[in-house]
């Protein structure tokens, strides 16, 4: 009988695939079909109970491995794993070479228990660090829901990251108005007149 794997990747929600003749096992580690027999069970694809989904669908990084990520679909988990010598990014949402340490992201929660903290390459990931009983650490990774939220130590807050004007997803009469003072960024919510809605696209209130 074939094994059921899940094809995974980090921009498209897995979906289950029958292994053919000549990959009839299905890889535990990468969740893909494979000529080799694993040497541990397979599970299909399901990270069962590691990994906690904080939302049903969406890409997270691995607790404390940065070559591997999260895929969670309909609040499942599926594991997915970069090539040798990549990292996968936060940014990109996708694997990427590892050319510096710091391409590495981290929550540092070892160093950490009992707090919140910031992924190290993308603030739009945070994690929760469980205390550290026998050896072993809970870690819950966790994202902020609407676009343009940074994790700031206590809570998911508006950044600008660019000169523009971004939409409040919270009320469509309303944006931030993006600019720079100084070296940093600063903005202005600001609300369209005359019963106007904004358009990002278009950068004005119609």
């Amino acid at each position: 009988m074939r094994r059921l794997c899940y094809d995974v990747g980090p921009t498209t929600p897995p979906r289950p695939s029958s292994c053919p003749p000549d990959k009839p096992y299905c890889d535990p580690n990468r969740n893909m079909c494979s000529a080799v027999p694993p040497t541990v069970p397979c599970d299909d694809g399901l990270v069962g109970g590691s990994f906690t989904c904080t939302q049903p669908n969406g890409i997270f990084p691995h607790p404390t491995n940065c070559s591997q990520y999260y895929d969670c679909a309909n609040g499942n988990a599926f594991l997915g794993e970069c090539n040798a010598k990549q990292v996968w990014s936060g940014i990109g949402m996708m694997c990427k070479p590892k050319k510096l340490s710091t391409d590495c992201g981290t929550f540092n929660c070892n160093r950490y228990p009992g707090q919140l903290r910031a992924y190290s390459i993308n603030n739009a990931y945070y994690a929760w660090c469980g205390e550290i009983l026998n050896g072993e650490q809970e870690i819950i990774v966790l994202k902020c829901e609407r676009p343009n939220e940074y994790f700031t130590g206590q809570m998911c807050e508006f950044q600008c990251k660019d000169v523009k004007l971004y939409a409040d997803p919270l009320d469509a009469a309303w944006y931030y108005d993006c600019y720079r003072s100084g070296t940093t960024f600063v903005y202005e919510h600001r609300q369209c007149t005359l019963n106007r809605l904004f358009d990002e696209p278009s950068q004005s209130c119609i």
